[in-house]
């Protein structure tokens, strides 16, 4: 049907709402390894399972509405995963870079009021680096901390370590726990400061800016399931990724994850871009710049691009990256 049938059957007004059962078998996320492994490939109803089960974990443990949830993740199935979960029972999803330092990092969690924080498990030298940072980050400042991590049979897990954060399960204040007010905040955007001496700007997304922003794009992009393939290219602690995961898996699309822990280049871009199929890209204007270098190089038809979508910077000759592009 037209958009504005698809956006009759699609009303969006809280985050709860995603992802749509009614996309079922199509596909949600594509996971890049880090290593040699394999990729892993989850439909929206794998997606929307997964939330499911790490929604009840998070209430059988005691995350009440209004909790404050830092996220301390690189980009993974995980971090969405675990994102729309806070999303579900009505909790505030705080998403941190975890390249920071140890006292910015502090800084960060007091400044936003964290109640709880994840991260990922310790599998290497790399991890172990980061969750000993996070570890001693929170055990000071007496935050709840939990880990997440995949496994191949189960999905995506949650450790909590017998560590609760209530007494009781959440959902024992009644009914009332399960009612969403698009107007509550969903999300804790927050400035990274320069200076470590200086508070973080705590930005307070609400479910209705978010819903707005995600219909927005995929109205503007006409973003349908059939052509809606896309690279995460931006943290998920950036607005940008944020809004490109809700409108992606709003409108039945599929997201791209770069493999953790590994910058992207333009060269990884056009790899993965043609493997994957890539129709729709959200980046900077810096990296869509490195882009047009590297297919000016190579044929024109490396990445079937419909449009790209620049979230920062200045952008000139925007007619040169439309012709190297193919591009809208």
């Amino acid at each position: 049907g037209s958009l504005e049938e698809r956006e009759a059957d699609l009303l969006l007004r809280t985050l709860r709402e995603i992802p749509k059962s009614r996309y079922a078998t199509q596909l949600a996320v594509t996971q890049m390894p880090a290593g040699r492994g394999k990729k892993a490939v989850f439909s929206h109803v794998e997606i929307f399972k997964m939330v499911e089960d790490i929604a009840t974990s998070l209430r059988e443990s005691g995350v009440r509405p209004g909790t404050v949830c830092a996220m301390i993740l690189p980009n993974c199935v995980e971090a969405i995963v675990y994102f729309f979960a806070l999303q579900w029972i009505g909790a505030i999803a705080a998403p941190i870079n975890p390249e920071m330092d140890l006292e910015s990092m502090k800084n960060l969690l007091k400044d936003v009021k964290a109640f709880t924080a994840v991260s990922p498990v310790a599998e290497d030298g790399v991890s172990n680096e980061l969750n000993t940072k996070i570890t001693t980050a929170v055990t000071e400042l007496g935050i709840i901390h939990w880990n997440i991590y995949r496994s191949m049979n189960k999905g995506v897990q949650l450790e909590q370590h017998g560590r609760r954060a209530g007494e009781g399960a959440a959902w024992k204040g009644g009914s009332g726990d399960f009612k969403i007010d698009p107007s509550e905040t969903s999300v804790h955007l927050m400035s990274d400061p320069n200076d470590v001496t200086k508070s973080a700007l705590v930005v307070p997304l609400s479910h209705e800016n978010l819903a707005l922003s995600a219909k927005s794009c995929a109205k503007a992009y006409n973003l349908s399931p059939e052509q809606n393939v896309t690279l995460l290219t931006a943290p998920l602690y950036s607005i940008h990724s944020i809004v490109t995961t809700i409108a992606t898996l709003y409108s039945g699309g599929h997201i791209v994850i770069p493999a953790p822990n590994k910058l992207l280049s333009a060269g990884d871009f056009l790899v993965l871009g043609k493997e994957s199929k890539v129709s729709w890209l959200s980046c900077s204007a810096e990296f869509l710049l490195d882009i047009v270098q590297e297919v000016s190089k190579a044929p024109k038809d490396n990445v079937p691009l419909k449009f790209v979508r620049c979230h920062e910077g200045h952008l000139e000759n925007v007619s040169i990256v439309k012709k190297t592009l193919n591009t809208e």
